[in-house]
């Protein structure tokens, strides 16, 4: 399941995502993936996110949008 959200914290290679489709649900920590620049990523930037069941803890941000 892909989602489109928004950089909620950053915290080392992980990062939590808020889901305003969701009601402004918020993630677990899920990695960023290697080919995503960190130093580009900021609070607030739309980003995907590549979750690999259907809720919100397993996942992968795929890239800034």
């Amino acid at each position: 399941m892909n989602m489109k959200g928004v950089i909620s914290t950053i915290e080392l290679n992980t990062a939590r995502v808020k889901f305003p489709e969701l009601d402004d649900s918020i993630s677990y920590k899920l990695k960023i993936a290697a080919h995503v620049n960190m130093n580009d990523l900021k609070i607030n930037d739309e980003i995907l996110v590549c979750f690999f069941n259907s809720n919100l803890e397993s996942g992968i941000i795929m890239a800034k949008i």
